[in-house]
């Protein structure tokens, strides 16, 4: 760890012969082995003479890794070739003496040095000299990057963009992005799995003006690859920029005029229109986050982030404050076309009531309309409430007709309400289990994108009643949420175990599991036939990583949680003084 700040204390000291003779005499036979390794690195770097005789004595050292760094050493400052390379033992050049080449590479350029990190051990080094060697060369000045580049440094880099660590990608893409004019390789990172690749791209490809790259990305089915364009483009802070953010997201605002009037129509209490329903709901909040994403990334960050924790909250007048400073910012273009969308939800809408007229004029229209829609979940909703059209036959009183019904439509069953969802005969379909997750208090802020992920990382299990979920005390790693049935959460008070609370269908419990490697503090039963979702904490780490916006939206429902229960309790306590002051009052009286 004091490598660096020695080499630099030597940096300023270079004509100190003196300074120079200590570390010399660290080479010596007497010297432990640590300080030998340091010494011979610190004076690589510092591109000191070693004796060769002091050399030709290291690298017949019985340590393999001091052998080879003393291999390395007589190379460095000459003409090497490929048959010195080869030389130096292979099994050492993965650990800590390749790490320390591609140390004095990155000080020093030694185009020999240089030319065995290119050739050797970039190839066949392993996670970590990969990512420092790529680093090193991306840190080398102009005359380092003409000689990496002639040394076949931009295809290393090519080879290592899809690599499977992101700390190799990033540096892959900062190596590319230094020595070639092609901004492609950025414009495809923008859609990484991993945030920080997605990160640094955007910032690369905008520092290097790819906004016609950026551009073309906004047209992506991927909805990372759109924010990470919609991220390089606000980077770019240009009024073209903002006219192209905007521009992009005109279909979309002329589209919510279409959605308040679906909203508005849409019969809520069937349940064969409530993933449309939802599914409206859903296009809002995503539009409203999207939006919120081009103001942050054109420069209104800190505004987006305190404005989004009010956005959750439920007091009406922090919500509406909220708006006001989104409305009064220098790009409140992007805000205006959505303030109905924050008007609207002040308040409920109960929607239509159907009936023989409405479903003739209006019903169809909607559908068509929602079908027609470049919206996944827009059209998947309005796919599930014209799945009704041809049901009405299943019940013809023509035998034939019914008998047509059933073999066209086999397996349609009307939708089940959240209640009752995945409870026989209700099928288990991917909607269903999407409208259970969204009923669930602890993802109510999360998209529809983002439950089918948490969907597809859900494994289901029976558990019969009377059945034990987990014993307090135990050691657990999931978060389980109930399809069905009811469980107790028991906790033992007075070596006598007793029942805290029920829980019933959408409810959820065990979630310190995913954030604290704790024991459980109570235990659940299952009271009759439950079937749960559960949720491993692998599992979910692994998701957040990728998507840490789910956590962070679970993490402000939390907090949201526990300062209304702590409001709660301030309000019970002052209560409680006031009542023991008025007995005093009464007493005294």
């Amino acid at each position: 760890e004091g490598f660096d700040s020695i080499a630099g204390e030597g940096g300023e000291i270079t004509g100190d012969t003196g300074f120079w003779s200590v570390w010399q005499q660290q080479l010596g036979p007497q010297q432990p082995l640590a300080c030998q390794l340091t010494a011979l690195e610190i004076l690589m770097v510092q591109q000191q003479s070693i004796e060769h005789k002091q050399l030709e004595a290291l690298s017949k050292h019985g340590d393999s890794s001091l052998r080879s760094l003393a291999l390395v050493a007589q190379l460095q400052g000459t003409s090497g070739s490929i048959n010195d390379f080869l030389q130096i033992d292979p099994s050492i050049l993965d650990e800590g003496v390749a790490k320390a080449v591609v140390r004095v590479v990155a000080r020093t350029g030694d185009a020999t040095l240089l030319e065995l990190l290119t050739q050797r051990l970039l190839p066949y080094g392993s996670v970590d000299t990969k990512r420092m060697g790529l680093a090193a060369l991306a840190a080398l000045g102009p005359k380092g990057l003409i000689k990496a580049t002639e040394l076949g440094a931009l295809e290393l880099a090519k080879q290592h963009l899809d690599h499977g660590q992101p700390a190799v990608r990033i540096a892959a893409l900062d190596l590319w992005q230094r020595i070639s004019n092609d901004l492609t390789p950025l414009a495809t990172a923008l859609g990484d799995v991993q945030p920080r690749v997605r990160e640094k791209a955007a910032g690369w490809l905008a520092a290097n003006g790819g906004l016609e790259e950026a551009q073309a990305q906004l047209n992506s089915t991927n909805p990372e690859t759109v924010n990470g364009a919609i991220a390089t483009i606000g980077k770019i802070r240009t009024r073209q920029a903002s006219d192209i953010l905007y521009a992009h997201l005109a279909e979309e605002f002329q589209q919510v005029a279409h959605t308040r009037r679906w909203q508005s129509q849409v019969p809520l209490e069937d349940p064969n229109w409530q993933p449309l329903a939802v599914a409206i709901e859903d296009y809002h909040h995503r539009l409203i986050q999207k939006v919120l994403h081009v103001l942050a990334s054109l420069g209104h960050r800190r505004t987006v982030n305190t404005v989004n924790q009010v956005l959750v909250a439920t007091d009406s007048r922090d919500r509406s404050n909220a708006v006001e400073v989104l409305a009064s910012l220098s790009h409140r273009r992007f805000i205006l076309p959505l303030m109905p969308l924050f008007e609207a939800s002040k308040g409920v809408s109960q929607g239509a009531k159907p009936s023989l007229s409405w479903l003739r004029h209006k019903d169809y229209k909607i559908l068509l309309e929602a079908i027609e829609s470049k919206d996944r979940w827009l059209r998947t909703g309005a796919l599930i409430a014209l799945a009704k059209i041809p049901r009405a036959s299943l019940n013809d009183v023509d035998p034939i007709v019914r008998t047509v019904a059933q073999d066209l439509f086999p397996t349609a069953p009307p939708l089940k309400d959240v209640n009752t969802v995945l409870r026989p005969p209700a099928p288990d379909t991917l909607m269903n289990r999407l409208l259970i997750l969204k009923d669930v208090a602890l993802f109510q802020n999360l998209s529809l994108d983002e439950l089918l992920l948490i969907d597809k990382a859900l494994v289901p299990q029976q558990f019969m009643a009377g059945k034990t979920v987990f014993e307090e005390g135990s050691w657990g790693a999931h978060l389980y949420i109930i399809a069905s049935g009811t469980v107790q959460i028991v906790k033992t008070l007075d070596d006598e175990q007793k029942e805290i609370k029920q829980l019933v269908t959408g409810n959820y419990f065990g979630e310190i599991a995913l954030f604290d490697d704790a024991p459980r503090w109570n235990g659940a039963i299952a009271r009759d036939d439950c079937l749960l979702l559960k949720l491993e904490k692998q599992r979910f780490i692994s998701l957040t990583t990728q998507r840490p916006h789910i956590l962070l939206e679970i993490c402000r429902f939390m907090s949201q949680q526990l300062r209304e229960t702590d409001k709660f309790r301030s309000a019970k306590k002052f209560v409680a003084n006031n009542a023991q002051v008025e007995d005093k009052t009464l007493q005294n009286c």
